[in-house]
């Protein structure tokens, strides 16, 4: 992924982790709205001029997206460009105690994401496949989704220190420099 791609990460363990391995000013930590992340990278994607530079990559759980599932809906009507969505499944509610989503009995987010109108949506559970359809996701102009089953395990990591005054704060101005045709 370039430098110049935005990444909206959902709430909770995901987002600190994110901040522990991969800080940067592009990053877009969700500290607190659940579901919202999705709705946020879309609305970032519909909004770059063209000529902008990289894409939009949203991080987002099950349990996000079941919250929100009218973003699969516009994303297939409106097919942001550069938008790529990473749907972490881990068939649970992962920061609040592993409580079990709809996913883990009958829910399927793929087929939900098919049947709303995106055209190129991947599942995979396997981190050398993962890759393999991230770069490829990348390389393509339309949006994207990779739903991606994994464990439960959350990694222990510190809370982001920002606020999130600061967070928008650096995140707007690295959009704006991003925005900047080259």
């Amino acid at each position: 992924m370039d430098q110049n791609s935005a990444i909206v990460c959902n709430i909770g363990d995901a987002c600190k982790e994110l901040y522990s391995i991969a800080d940067r000013d592009l990053n877009f930590y969700m500290l607190g709205s659940l579901g919202l992340a999705s709705s946020i990278g879309f609305g970032i994607a519909v909004s770059m001029p063209e000529g902008s530079r990289g894409k939009t990559v949203v991080i987002d759980g099950d349990g996000g997206i079941l919250m929100n599932m009218g973003t699969l809906a516009t994303m297939g009507r409106y097919r942001p460009k550069g938008l790529i969505l990473v749907i972490a499944d881990n068939g649970s509610y992962g920061s609040t105690g592993n409580q079990p989503s709809a996913t883990s009995a009958s829910c399927d987010l793929a087929k939900a994401s098919i049947a709303c109108g995106i055209r190129h949506v991947d599942f995979t559970t396997d981190r050398t496949d993962f890759n393999n359809k991230f770069e490829d996701a990348i390389s393509r102009t339309e949006p994207g989704i990779i739903v991606a089953r994994i464990t439960q395990e959350n990694p222990v990591s510190e809370p982001v220190p920002l606020s999130g005054s600061q967070i928008r704060e650096r995140f707007v101005r690295a959009l704006k420099r991003r925005m900047k045709p080259e």
